[in-house]
């Protein structure tokens, strides 16, 4: 019973977090953004994840991301049953929150450099590779620091856990568009069918971060 309220509930905190990070991130529409939509873009992903995450967060664990839901499985802090029911609810999350913040604002281009993840010019897919991993792997390691190591919590998770995703955000924007969780990425492709032709990239590098982010931590 409480593995499906887990998966309810993760679907609601990753739609929540998204929508209003999708909605907020629509106001951009430059491909290559300046530093003031950058740090725009960041502020709106990194408040609403702390904010759905200080509500959900003990309730939920509020992963609201695949790879920080991997990360929680390797360390044996979810079951395996768990972790499939958690994965789908977020993924079908990110698609939720992509569509609703598509369908509720006005289209004036595109849905925006970040919203869709795509690599900026001259990035090659190696680079993204490694920039996705590296941004994704500090975002793991924080919630496994500060929410899942031995099982003790802190109320104080989310705020650092916001941050991790602000301070990515401002990393990675202007090279990858910040994808650093694959229902992130995932959703706004499948609503606007547009899949980039590197797009492994993206899934690949964040499962790679959640891996070394899990080695880190149990070191």
């Amino acid at each position: 019973m409480y593995d499906y309220l887990a998966m309810v509930g993760e679907f609601i905190g990753t739609f929540l977090f998204l929508w209003l990070a999708f909605t907020g991130d629509k106001l951009s529409y430059a491909n290559v953004p300046d530093n003031t939509t950058i740090l725009f873009i960041a502020l709106s992903f990194g408040m609403a994840l702390t904010v759905t995450c200080w509500c959900f967060f003990r309730v939920t664990g509020a992963a609201f991301n695949p790879a920080v839901t991997l990360s929680l499985w390797f360390i044996g802090g979810i079951t395996t049953f768990r972790a499939i029911l958690v994965f789908f609810a977020q993924m079908i999350g990110g698609i939720a929150a992509a569509a609703i913040s598509k369908g509720l604002t006005v289209q004036r281009g595109p849905i925006g450099f970040s919203v869709v993840n795509k690599t900026a010019n001259g990035v090659s897919n190696g680079q993204a590779l490694g920039i996705e991993m590296f941004t994704t792997s500090v975002l793991v390691f924080s919630v496994l620091m500060l929410a899942a190591e031995k099982h003790r919590s802190t109320f104080l998770a989310p705020v650092c856990i916001g941050l991790a995703l602000f301070i990515g955000h401002l990393a990675s924007i202007g090279w990858t568009g910040a994808g650093m969780n694959p229902a992130r990425s995932f959703g706004p492709s499948v609503v606007n069918g547009d899949f980039p032709s590197n797009a492994w990239v993206y899934y690949l590098g964040q499962l790679l971060g959640a891996f070394l982010a899990t080695l880190i931590c149990a070191s």
